[in-house]
């Protein structure tokens, strides 16, 4: 079993994700493994494994791997 860090809560997967199926499974969206939606569109988020930005191109490629440490962080607008 793999355990993460998504976060700062503990989450269990009985493989080895990649940042997209999480980015999937926390959001309940599906994601291609380029990290865009179905319609091509992109979400307003970035991803960072242990401190390092992985970019949405490498989302499908990139697995996390047992106490893995992510940060999923939105956008924002305002001033």
């Amino acid at each position: 079993m793999t355990t993460i860090t998504v976060n700062g809560e503990p989450h269990h997967s009985s493989t080895q994700p990649s940042v997209a199926d999480l980015v999937e499974k926390i959001l309940g969206v599906r994601i291609a493994p380029d990290g865009t939606l179905p319609d091509g569109t992109t979400l307003g988020i970035a991803v960072a494994v242990n401190s390092v930005v992985i970019p949405r191109a490498d989302w499908g490629h990139n697995h996390l791997v047992d106490d893995d440490a992510v940060e999923i962080v939105s956008a924002t607008q305002g001033g």
